[in-house]
């Protein structure tokens, strides 16, 4: 970008971002924090820079205003930081403390961030669980994670009941909400609602150090088990979070999530950004393509992020005269199919911003800030990367290359838990392989093109092929099965699975269908089902999943959805 072009976009930054620059410029320089942020050894730890560390602030600051709205509430941010301390209280008195680890199984509200939040004062560590889990994967999950506690919806008794048998470490289950039919818990499970009957006073023994677990967030596990990417509480990705949420967001906004609180995008970058800056956020439980433009319009939001799907979908809805009066003034954005991109934006008055990175991303983000093409996610500012080739050369403007991030020095840029094979093939020699494929242009914009690990895309979840896979080879009926991804209407995938049955059996997919909703989540749910006698495979016994995707949809094919 020109010198004339790079200040003209400077200047299109909201109010408080220049605020904070400046504030940099007195202190050391933008681009000496920037440097810093990505160094954890350059960057002294701060409590005061904490999550909790910041709910506290902005309580003494703005106690009385909005922190979230939720249905027919609205928290304070007062009311947040007292409650975060009622949970925590009755946390330490139940005898949890420093290390323990607690995990939250809970659709979007508030009582997720208060439990959350009260984890990250005491010095425990959290893990948020998707709700769509059952079976192998979720107690796979808890019992790999070592949490000791576990929180979770009504809903969901009905699938730990399931698994209980086999959780190794769990001392306490906490329901939120009443058991279906209006039937009092089971004698095992507590009604969360203890929670905040203890002091709202803060503990003078919470205590965290920088390198204690803060959080673990599983991946989908798209070439294997989850792995379980661990946050600690040295403030390096909060204040890269910071420096976001300055740069983006002015002092005025409300921003509006639909998106779970189990993913990062939600739970860091959207709650992370409203301590920073003390604004307010509203949280929906889930994303409604009806209800969407209501819930964003009741209190005022001005920006929302879109993640696969989402911005395909709404531009499926009827249009209405008044599409563009609406509140929204910016949308972030992650995967905007590019032909939707201009038409979003013209229909509903906004403009779009694209942006990329990964939970195991070592804190890595890319902007597309309205400062390069659409259908780009821009150019790294302040990070050191290359695009390799299968062959390790770094790839041209227009080919197709792995991106990988120089992290050279950095301790510990992405750690999985337990699992020191996987954080050395993440990181080796000096770099962090993301696993996705992208492609430069001549000007050095950067393209998202696919993940090269075998998985799927599908409602906003990676799907792993591999989980799919020996979900279904447990069915007594079915002998072999290969998962893959074919073009969906929308933005991203659908699954297909071609299976081989057992001799002589035949397979019934709407039957296979029920038998798989009681052991995958729902967006692991094939679409279409293909029943075959035998699947093409290698000299060494390997499906070649190639020819699979080759033939796609065939005639033969059950689409379940249909």
């Amino acid at each position: 970008m020109g010198k004339n072009k790079t200040k003209k976009w400077f200047l299109s930054l909201p109010n408080v971002a220049a605020h904070f620059f400046s504030e940099e410029l007195k202190r050391e320089t933008l681009f000496g924090t920037l440097k810093k942020s990505l160094k954890k050894k350059n960057l002294k730890f701060s409590q005061a820079e904490t999550l909790c560390g910041l709910l506290e602030k902005q309580a003494k600051v703005y106690p009385q205003k909005p922190f979230i709205y939720f249905e027919d509430q609205t928290i304070s941010f007062g009311e947040a930081d007292d409650l975060t301390n009622s949970v925590g209280n009755y946390l330490s008195a139940i005898g949890f403390s420093q290390g323990d680890g607690l995990g939250i199984m809970m659709g979007n509200c508030p009582e997720f961030i208060y439990t959350y939040y009260a984890t990250q004062r005491m010095g425990m560590y959290m893990v948020p669980i998707n709700t769509a889990l059952r079976g192998d994967g979720l107690e796979y999950i808890i019992n790999h994670s070592d949490i000791k506690i576990l929180i979770i919806d009504a809903e969901q008794l009905p699938h730990i009941e399931a698994i209980k048998g086999g959780l190794k470490n769990i001392e306490s289950i906490y329901v939120r909400g009443t058991s279906s039919g209006g039937q009092a818990l089971p004698s095992e499970f507590q009604n969360i609602d203890i929670f905040f009957s203890s002091s709202k006073a803060p503990s003078p023994s919470w205590k965290v150090k920088p390198d204690d677990i803060s959080t673990i967030m599983y991946t989908s596990g798209t070439t294997g088990r989850p792995k379980g990417v661990v946050f600690d509480y040295s403030n390096t990705w909060l204040r890269r979070m910071g420096l976001f949420a300055h740069l983006i967001f002015n002092k005025d906004d409300v921003i509006y999530t639909c998106l779970p609180l189990f993913h990062a995008n939600a739970l860091f970058l959207t709650f992370s950004a409203s301590l920073w800056l003390g604004i307010p956020v509203v949280l929906a439980k889930k994303f409604s393509a009806s209800k969407f433009w209501d819930e964003v319009n009741e209190h005022g939001a001005t920006t929302f992020s879109s993640i696969g799907a989402m911005i395909p979908i709404l531009l499926k809805s009827p249009k209405k005269a008044d599409d563009s009066a609406n509140s929204i003034r910016l949308v972030l954005s992650a995967a905007c199919p590019a032909h939707s991109w201009e038409e979003f934006e013209d229909r509903f008055g906004l403009k779009i911003w694209e942006g990329y990175s990964a939970v195991d991303g070592g804190s890595r983000f890319i902007f597309n800030l309205g400062n390069a093409p659409v259908g780009s996610i821009g150019r790294p500012m302040g990070v050191k990367y290359k695009l390799l080739k299968e062959d390790g050369s770094e790839a041209g403007a227009r080919e197709n290359g792995e991106l990988v991030f120089c992290v050279d020095g950095e301790k510990k840029a992405v750690h999985y838990f337990k699992n020191e094979k996987a954080t050395s093939e993440k990181v080796r020699d000096g770099l962090l392989y993301s696993g996705d494929i992208l492609y430069k242009d001549e000007k050095g914009y950067l393209y998202f093109v696919g993940r090269k690990t075998e998985s799927m895309r599908r409602r906003g979840e990676n799907v792993s092929a591999f989980e799919i896979e020996n979900t279904i080879l447990k069915h007594p009926d079915i002998l072999e099965c290969a998962a893959f991804g074919v073009p969906s209407q929308l933005a991203e995938e659908d699954i297909m699975c071609v299976v081989v049955p057992v001799g002589g059996q035949k397979i019934e997919p709407e039957n296979l269908k029920q038998w798989l909703g009681e052991k995958l989540a729902s967006f692991a749910i094939p679409r279409y089902i293909r029943v075959m006698n035998e699947l093409p495979k290698t000299a060494t016994h390997r499906v070649i999943k190639g020819k699979l995707k080759d033939q796609g949809v065939t005639l033969d094919t059950i689409d379940l959805e249909s």
